[in-house]
């Protein structure tokens, strides 16, 4: 290569590269004889695998928490309390769920409201979470069940047994579930589009 112009600017471009690829060999970049120890394939379940000649390194990407979507492994985003086909925003409102049929089967209406309203779903079941992510300070999103449905859904500090003849049921969300051991996430057999611990 005699242009100067262009030897100037390919060393340029392989110093460039040599910061960007943490410390590799900067003339190695450029040989196309060496390029297979820099090499990276993404496999199908996520995982990275780096050929660095002889030895080969799988960096798993799969591994998952409570904090994780089940199956995906990406960070569970919090989509609001579901009302209905909408979603409330957590803290700044509640879904007020009205009854509006008892027979044969009750039926419900879905409608979010302000917090900060006086008066908070009046003549309705107020549901304040739908699953352990809307609640703070290590509390749980608890329902009190009554014949035969809900009186009230909000965080408490704890969700088991009775209270003042409620029974306490663990709402839950399926893609993140914070049920106990031997309990998982299922659909609310009282209100549709809930689920709840079992």
């Amino acid at each position: 290569m005699h242009n100067p112009r262009l030897q100037h600017l390919l060393a340029l471009t392989a110093g460039a590269l040599f910061v960007a690829c943490g410390g590799a060999d900067g003339s190695s970049l450029l040989d196309g004889d060496s390029g297979a120890a820099n090499d990276a394939t993404t496999v199908p379940d996520g995982s990275v695998t780096q050929d660095a000649g002889a030895d080969v390194v799988t960096l798993d990407a799969s591994t998952k928490d409570s904090a994780m979507v089940k199956d995906t492994g990406t960070p569970y985003v919090d989509p609001g309390i579901t009302c209905g086909t909408a979603d409330c925003d957590a803290g700044a409102e509640l879904c007020c769920v009205s009854i509006t049929s008892y027979y044969p089967t009750y039926t419900y209406s879905f409608a979010c409201e302000q917090t900060t309203d006086l008066v908070q779903c009046a003549a309705g079941i107020p549901i304040y979470c739908d699953d352990d992510h809307q609640c703070t300070g290590g509390q749980v999103c608890c329902g009190d069940l009554g014949n035969p449905t809900y009186a009230k859904v909000s965080c408490k500090a704890t969700c088991t047994g009775f209270v003042f003849g409620y029974e306490q049921i663990h709402f839950c969300n399926p893609n993140a579930s914070d049920c106990g051991t031997g309990q998982s996430c299922k659909p609310s057999t009282v209100i549709t589009g809930y689920y709840v611990c079992q």
